[in-house]
């Protein structure tokens, strides 16, 4: 069985007003459970690990329950946040919280890459605001496989480990995620933010919409992700179905496919190939986004 692998995703950017998101019941019933009067105090001012040239960044943990739908037994985890502005920024400017993808990716990964083109314009009309959710490096606790552990056995002892904490893997959701985002909003005192959702980070983001749509002036979402369904588990049949799109397109326009003759063929003999022989690239790693281990 051919292993598959999503390709670039196209952008897809979209503003929703806050109040599109399913009725005003649905909205109030979501917001009665989880207590969020102690916001204000879940913060904490907290050392900067990052060194982001010419932007001033504050940084703070955030200490959020661990089950909000239970929180009566104590039970936390450490969220790490880094508020970043440019010399330019307005004091009175509507910041931008950065949802990361993933699931699994910490938004402290892109504070680094703030000072780029990509973020400069924003960050001369937004605050922007980073965070590690719950579960990704920077978090307390992390949760993370070792290079070539097996997935089951990962779980195990991830459950294993969580145990030992008053915790387990089904706090770690992107309900869960959706609530984090509103305590972060309220401890760091914002009356609304934007949201800049990206691939998974849309799917938390459309949570957060749903579940807290007063807190949001506006979000945008990139590489989006359905709020329904098992989009993950059907990722690789999707992608299939879009090549096969693409296959009988480029079969049925003479100019396409004189200039790539029976190029479904083409492309499974390749994988073919590359599956019997893989091909060796050397990849400098002070130049990737993070270390290239084997594979």
């Amino acid at each position: 069985m051919r292993a598959l692998r999503r390709g670039a995703s196209i952008l897809v950017a979209f503003a929703i007003l806050a109040s599109s998101c399913g009725s005003a019941q649905e909205r109030s019933a979501e917001r009665d459970g989880p207590d969020f009067g102690d916001a204000p105090k879940w913060i904490a001012e907290a050392p900067c690990s990052e060194d982001v040239v010419d932007l001033e960044v504050e940084c703070y943990r955030v200490d959020v329950p661990a089950d909000w739908e239970n929180q009566s037994d104590g039970t936390t985890i450490q969220l790490q946040v880094r508020v970043v502005t440019s010399s330019a920024t307005p004091e009175s400017a509507t910041p931008i919280l950065l949802v990361p993808g993933g699931p699994g990716q910490s938004g402290l990964d892109s504070l680094g890459r703030s000072t780029s083109e990509h973020w400069k314009v924003l960050l001369d009309a937004h605050p922007m605001v980073f965070y590690s959710p719950r579960g990704t490096a920077g978090s307390t606790p992390a949760l993370s496989c070792e290079p070539g552990e097996d997935d089951a056995d990962c779980g195990t002892r991830l459950q294993s480990s969580l145990a030992g904490q008053d915790l387990e893997l089904s706090s770690f959701t992107t309900r869960q995620a959706a609530h984090d985002i509103e305590a972060l909003r309220l401890a760091l005192g914002y009356s609304t933010w934007h949201l800049f959702g990206v691939s998974y980070g849309s799917r938390v983001g459309q949570a957060v919409l749903r579940q807290f749509p007063d807190g949001v002036d506006t979000a945008v979402f990139d590489g989006v992700v359905p709020i329904s369904g098992a989009s993950y588990l059907e990722a690789a049949s999707s992608f299939v179905d879009a090549l096969d799109a693409l296959f009988a397109a480029c079969g049925a326009n003479a100019r396409c496919d004189e200039a790539y003759p029976n190029l479904e063929a083409r492309l499974w003999d390749l994988v073919d190939q590359l599956d019997n022989e893989p091909l060796n690239v050397p990849v400098d790693a002070g130049t990737t986004h993070s270390q290239a281990g084997d594979s």
